[in-house]
């Protein structure tokens, strides 16, 4: 336990320094990135050690192991016309009568082996929802954080010349050395193109935070979509009938996770003297869904958030760029002022960087491109 609270500690550390990327790309990449490897962590471990249990009758000459194994890997079920008829219902979605599975003409609710022995159409069987989730959720939490990353790969490939500019202003190299090396070594539509692939990248992370909302609706037969604020309206009511059971059937989290299910399994066995062919049928519980349910609101947040944050940051950068290009014209020395605008965009950016961290040495560049006849 010690050392998963240690790896736990290690995935939620973020240390404060000063980093390439924006505030907004770093929420992404960093914040909802490892939100999202913590709950890969926590669901990851209850996979392993939390079992599925199955009510097995002890007449029952089934092995337990094997029903408890086998529901797991055929999958479990609940009844669609259950999910709101409390009154008829044990657990969301499961009848209080076993043989209870079908829907009578005035809306009752029957079994349809009685159907089958009085050759009556009136029961007409409920349709099962069937739930797979449990067996595949860490690994996809796991692969779709991967996503949140990979917009940083292509910042620091795109920037790879500002990330070598910040390290040459923490190694303290001169004026004149960066003057040279950074500024006018490539035409003016390569660095034009760059500006774009940096709002390509803001546009990304957006894509990013929708695709994967998206992705966890598709998944989870689209529950998603509005789970976080359907949770909210669930906390919010002061339904006295909390205690009582009743109100857990509204509960959001048993549309995405299921506490419950039914399980049906076959048994056929044969030896020289004895042949048995027979059906059960149990019901199954899935503690784990307890704790992704709450793991997916933190997620549902997360991305919500994301997708806002990425925006705006998508509008800032377009400001910034904005702000650099019509800062020059209100410069009240002609020289600096006919400098700037000999300038591209791109390089107007290296001057920011080199501004904000040195005000200094951002006059002694100025200076430097100017002796150097960049004008």
């Amino acid at each position: 336990m010690s050392l998963f609270a240690t790896n736990l500690k290690r995935i939620l550390l973020i240390k404060f320094k000063h980093r390439h990327d924006s505030l907004s790309d770093q929420y992404n990449r960093l914040f909802v990135m490892k939100m999202i490897l913590a709950c890969t962590l926590i669901s990851g471990l209850n996979w392993f050690k939390d079992p599925l249990n199955c009510i097995i009758p002890a007449i029952s000459s089934i092995d337990t192991s094997f029903v408890t194994t086998a529901c797991w890997i055929q999958g479990l079920y609940v009844y669609k016309e259950l999910i709101n008829r409390t009154v008829d219902s044990s657990y969301y979605g499961i009848s209080k009568d076993i043989d209870i599975d079908g829907i009578s003409r005035t809306g009752s609710v029957c079994a349809t082996i009685e159907k089958v022995i009085n050759n009556s159409t009136d029961c007409v069987a409920m349709e099962k929802f069937f739930f797979l989730q449990y067996q595949w959720i860490p690994f996809s939490l796991a692969a779709i954080s991967l996503l949140y990353y990979i917009p940083y790969l292509v910042f620091l490939s795109v920037n790879s010349d500002l990330v070598s500019l910040n390290k040459s202003l923490n190694d303290g190299h001169d004026s004149k050395w960066i003057a040279i090396y950074y500024f006018k070594k490539h035409n003016a539509c390569t660095m034009f193109f760059k500006v774009i692939l940096n709002l390509s990248i803001k546009i990304l992370y957006v894509a990013t935070n929708i695709g994967t909302f998206a992705l966890f609706d598709y998944m989870l037969n689209g529950s998603f979509r509005y789970f976080g604020y359907k949770w909210i309206i669930w906390a919010r009511s002061n339904d006295n009938n909390i205690y009582k059971g009743v109100n857990n059937f509204r509960k959001p989290g048993n549309e995405l996770f299921p506490p419950f299910g039914y399980c049906e399994l076959y048994e056929s066995t044969k030896d020289i003297k004895h042949s048995v062919v027979n059906k059960h049928k149990f019901v199954c519980e899935l503690s784990q869904h307890i704790l992704y349910q709450y793991c997916f609101l933190i997620i549902w947040f997360l991305v919500i958030c994301g997708a806002v944050i990425s925006v705006f940051g998508f509008f800032i950068q377009i400001f910034q760029y904005f702000r650099l290009l019509v800062r020059r014209c209100y410069l009240r020395d002609p020289p600096t002022k006919k400098l700037l605008n000999s300038l591209n965009l791109y390089e107007l950016v290296y001057l920011q960087r080199i501004e904000s961290k040195d005000r200094h040495l951002y006059i002694e560049v100025i200076e430097e491109l100017k002796r150097l006849a960049y004008i």
